[in-house]
């Protein structure tokens, strides 16, 4: 019928904020892994940049990182040590 709907979502930034807060208090992989693809579409931002390089100082082991090759459907399964890595290049200290 041709009506539009409006469908109000966070920016990527605050998404890329909500999920780092999220992997740091729950410690699943998954948590990571969202944070790991949400990172190509940030924006500079000083504020979320400064958060993220923040939390990336001290991130805690994942407590399942066996599940993440049963949540990828297709593609590589990238490690806890390279999505670090690739956030760390992302996100400068």
């Amino acid at each position: 019928d041709g009506t539009a709907m409006d469908v109000f979502t966070p920016s990527a930034n605050e998404l890329l904020v909500e999920k780092m807060g999220a992997f740091q208090n729950r410690k699943l992989i998954r948590d990571l892994y969202d944070v790991y693809h949400l990172s190509r579409f940030w924006e500079r931002d000083g504020p979320a940049e400064k958060r993220i390089s923040g939390l990336l100082q001290k991130i805690p082991e994942p407590a399942d990182e066996h599940n993440l090759k049963n949540l990828v459907l297709s593609g590589a399964v990238p490690t806890t040590d390279q999505m670090v890595d690739m956030l760390k290049r992302r996100f400068p200290a």
